[in-house]
């Protein structure tokens, strides 16, 4: 998605502030269970089933954090995207869940 906030019957969501949210956070949140390694942060992927941690978090310096697994290839995208899969709700629906409760 591309724009900065949308509107709808269920209100505006801002997208962009749900991207740079606090990663920790939804980890927290989600019992995704973030871990680090050599300062890289890692969690199982969501998108197979991953017994090593293979979901690696890049930080941006735009304040964004992307996700990609190196083992499938198929996890890509933000803190939104990986709530989204986790939780097995819309990506409008992760992103009002990590703006109102960081994930939860």
């Amino acid at each position: 998605m591309n724009e900065k906030q949308e509107g709808g019957a269920e209100g505006s969501v801002d997208f962009e502030q749900a991207r740079k949210t606090s990663w920790p956070e939804v980890f927290r949140n989600t019992g995704l269970g973030l871990m680090y390694d050599q300062g890289k942060m890692l969690c199982l992927c969501q998108w197979h089933n991953d017994k090593n941690p293979s979901l690696r978090l890049l930080l941006r310096p735009n304040g964004e954090t992307q996700l990609h697994c190196f083992a499938c290839d198929e996890a890509k995208g933000s803190a939104i995207d990986l709530v989204a899969k986790a939780k097995g709700i819309s990506f409008r629906e992760a992103a009002k869940l990590i703006l109102n409760k960081g994930g939860m």
